[in-house]
């Protein structure tokens, strides 16, 4: 997704006649809008933004996808115009855009360390695979970072310029000056140079996002969960004049089957109780609550598929209304493995 936006922006950033040109009003900036509200919902979905403080964590991924694809538009365009442009034209366009680029940069790599950081603590970074993946990725944006550097104080004032306009190059030669016998051709070496590295930082960031795309569908490490072995839980609470029973099966991070029975006295299913909900909360990182859809097999008994997120010790709470103003509830705690 995020691949196929950037190139969406670099085309509508293209200008096919002038380097210096700007966008055109109209087919481009919409584009480019669509592509900004198409990566924003994107970022804004999922678990990466329902981690407490969700202020922190809304604000901090929104901000890094978003300079994710600016640096990635950025990159393939600029690739693409040093295949097309003149080394002095690519050398004007790269001076006049790196703030914005190097603001990117800059925001990629700082709002990548804070949700690290901010989800795995220091001492846990080589313990946890979310936090090996995390370190992986930031090496990988650092080289990114490196490289993009590189390219913009080595490679680029290597590039040949043209004499300013308001000083054109003099016809007469200078005294004790020996006079040129035709003008330096413009050495396609270093053009050649920045393309190559500038290829190679895609390649990075590609890698780097990547490692992002594999973070997200690792669940960080949540506190007090590394003594919690899970597997298939059964238990029963008191439940009005009878007990509910509960079972979560495999009872590891993420889909498990969670069956409800209503027992009465005598052991039977508990008459007058027709449907269950289910509420599933994670105090230690503040995720819930959850309330999956629960599937009626018969009166008293009910079953639903319900994802549990992260690791951890779970409270369940499971709650009957027998009519409008009475209901029958119980709380369970569930412990989900890894």
């Amino acid at each position: 997704m995020l691949t196929l936006v950037g190139l969406a922006l670099s085309w509508a950033s293209h200008a096919p006649n002038s380097e210096l040109a700007e966008p055109k009003v109209g087919s481009e900036r919409v584009v480019v809008s669509l592509a900004v509200v198409t990566v924003g919902i994107v970022a804004l979905q999922g678990h990466a933004v329902a981690i407490n403080p969700v202020a922190l964590s809304v604000t901090m991924t929104l901000g890094h996808v978003m300079a994710a694809l600016c640096w990635g538009a950025g990159l393939v365009w600029l690739e693409a115009r040093t295949r097309s442009a003149s080394a002095t034209e690519v050398q004007a366009v790269v001076v006049r855009r790196s703030p914005w680029a190097i603001a990117a940069v800059v925001t990629l790599g700082v709002t990548g360390l804070v949700l690290v950081l901010d989800r795995v603590p220091l001492g846990e970074l080589l313990n946890s695979w979310y936090g090996r993946v995390g370190v992986l990725k930031l090496l990988l944006l650092l080289a990114a970072v490196s490289l993009a550097f590189y390219n913009r104080y080595w490679l680029t004032p290597k590039l040949p310029t043209e004499p300013e306009p308001d000083q054109p190059a003099s016809t007469e030669p200078e005294p004790d000056q020996p006079v040129p016998t035709e003008p330096e051709p413009a050495p396609p070496a270093a053009l050649s140079q920045l393309r190559r590295s500038v290829r190679l930082e895609v390649l990075v960031l590609a890698v780097a996002l990547l490692a992002g795309a594999t973070l997200a569908q690792i669940a960080p490490p949540v506190a007090g969960a590394s003594g919690s072995s899970g597997g298939s839980f059964s238990e029963r609470a008191a439940f009005g004049t009878g007990q509910v029973e509960l079972r979560v099966d495999p009872g590891l991070r993420g889909m498990n089957e969670v069956h409800i029975t209503a027992l009465g006295s005598d052991g039977r299913l508990m008459p007058g109780v027709e449907d269950f909900e289910l509420s599933l909360s994670l105090a230690a990182d503040n995720i819930g609550p959850l309330k999956p859809q629960m599937q009626r097999i018969t009166a008293g008994h009910s079953v639903s598929y319900a994802r549990f997120p992260f690791a951890g010790e779970w409270t369940v709470l499971v709650t009957s209304r027998l009519s409008r103003f009475e209901a029958l509830s119980a709380v369970f705690s569930v412990p989900i493995g890894p």
